[in-house]
């Protein structure tokens, strides 16, 4: 009787409902939906569809119909579309015009006989029609029951009869059968639904774009975000979400593309703060990926940079350099001075200290505020550093300073200052912690904070530093 149950969810109720039938002639959303399924389709009426809706609409490119998944709407109001199973979205967006219905029922199976008849599959088709009406002619007849039987039965006595409820039976099912061949009101579609059907009503539910996932965070003075791309390789990207408080409210932060760039370093004020990444596919988006959280120290970190910044090659000596908040991405240390040598990094030459005016024994970097500049705490300047060539018996010393400037660097006001001598010096690319002290001081909006490095003697030679990398975030803390 399952097998009537369908025949009549395929003609009857469609009818009676307005809605329509489609036979799924082809696997390109399989493995979900099979060919042979069958899916009721109704009236897509006036109402904008959402992101993952399947649909059935006319061929752009000739006759017949489709059946794909909305993946996002054009400002137009057409709709893009994709088959599950296809890495690309469909070339022409679909108007709302076109569509011929929105799937929600799934039947499996029953329209299989189509698919024979379309593919000339005669025999196939022949042997299930013979099945069929065999079946039928089988359930017509029934002996009587053994208890019915006398010794020395007759033909007269004990005749076969007609079971009435079975031939009723006998008779749908086989017109349930065979009615995907023969029904009028079954059309075609040359792609296939995939969307899982829920368990209960087998109504056809609307697809998801699936989040990233393994989101991790990292570091204290920034936060380093890394996550596994969405295994939906249509997806344009990924967008990051940041709350003060677990589980949101969250505010978007940055819009990372494309779907395989998988980190993002965020740079916010001293706190705890919780992230979430979603992929995104024009304007559909996933839901939340794992909750990671990140304690950022509440000290002010501003980070030593080339110019350009991330740094992408080779660069000239440059008197003053940026200072910011946003922490280093590159990975690479280029040679900054190739006006001086051709190692990685900056060479900075001796000189008179915090009041040498020659551009090559020392450096600046500068930080315009566009608001008030609150410097309250103990001042610490880390920076990665070496002696020339990498010698191991050289002595070196550098001296620091913190200064509140004019937007131009000009004329500016020393905050504090301090030197390191160290003997001997690193042979390696190290990282030096420099106390500068206490400050409390506001630079006001319009004005600039500029940190100033100098190679002083008991240093033998020049000395080499490094910073804007991942590597080598040489940076200022304030705190």
């Amino acid at each position: 009787m399952s097998l009537a149950w369908l025949a009549l969810w395929v003609t009857v109720i469609p009818i009676a409902q307005g809605w329509s039938a489609v036979a799924m002639m082809s696997g390109s959303m399989e493995p979900g939906i099979q060919t042979g399924d069958i899916v009721l389709t109704a009236p897509s009426g006036d109402t904008p569809l959402e992101a993952g809706r399947v649909i059935v609409f006319d061929n752009p490119a000739g006759t017949g119909h489709i059946t794909h998944r909305i993946v996002t709407t054009v400002p137009s109001g057409d709709y893009v579309t994709r088959g599950d199973a296809n890495h690309r979205v469909d070339s022409v967006p679909v108007p709302h015009h076109d569509i011929d219905g929105v799937g929600q029922v799934l039947v499996p199976v029953i329209g299989q006989p189509l698919v024979w008849a379309k593919r000339g599959q005669w025999l196939h088709l022949a042997a299930t029609a013979t099945a069929v009406a065999a079946m039928a002619w089988a359930s017509i007849w029934t002996r009587p029951a053994l208890g019915d039987r006398n010794v020395h039965p007759s033909p007269e006595r004990n005749p076969r009869t007609p079971a009435t409820p079975m031939i009723t039976a006998g008779v749908v099912v086989a017109a349930g059968i065979f009615a995907a061949a023969t029904v009028t009101n079954i059309s075609h579609s040359d792609a296939a639904f995939t969307a899982a059907t829920e368990s209960n009503n087998n109504l056809l539910g609307t697809d998801t774009l699936d989040p990233p996932s393994s989101l991790i965070a990292s570091g204290t003075g920034s936060v380093t975000l890394d996550w596994t791309a969405t295994t939906d390789t249509y997806a344009s990207g990924h967008r990051v979400y940041r709350a003060s408080n677990p589980g949101g409210p969250y505010i978007q932060i940055a819009d990372i593309a494309p779907r395989t760039t998988v980190t993002y370093v965020d740079s916010p004020q001293g706190g705890t703060y919780y992230y979430v990444a979603r992929a995104y596919a024009g304007t559909w988006e996933s839901v939340d990926s794992n909750e990671v959280t990140a304690n950022v120290s509440t000290a002010t970190v501003v980070y030593l940079h080339n110019d350009p910044s991330p740094p992408v090659g080779n660069t000239t000596s440059q008197e003053t350099l940026p200072l910011d908040f946003t922490a280093p991405t590159a990975t690479a240390l280029y040679n900054y001075d190739t006006d001086r040598d051709s190692s990685s990094g900056l060479a900075v030459f001796k000189g008179d200290g915090l009041n040498e005016t020659d551009p090559s024994k020392y450096q600046r970097w500068r930080l315009n505020t566009a608001v008030d500049f609150d410097l309250k705490g103990t001042a610490q300047l880390v920076i990665w550093t070496a002696a020339r060539d990498f010698e191991s018996d050289t002595k070196g010393a550098i001296e620091v300073g913190l200064y509140d400037c004019s937007a131009s660097g000009d004329s500016c006001i020393l905050l504090t200052s301090t030197s390191l001598a160290d003997g001997p010096w690193a042979a390696t690319v190290e990282e030096k912690t420099i106390n500068l002290g206490a400050v409390g001081h506001t630079i006001t909006a319009g004005r600039s904070m500029v940190i100033k490095i100098a190679t002083i003697d008991p240093s033998e030679d020049e000395l080499w530093f490094a910073y804007d990398t991942t590597t080598y975030p040489s940076r200022l803390q304030i705190g």
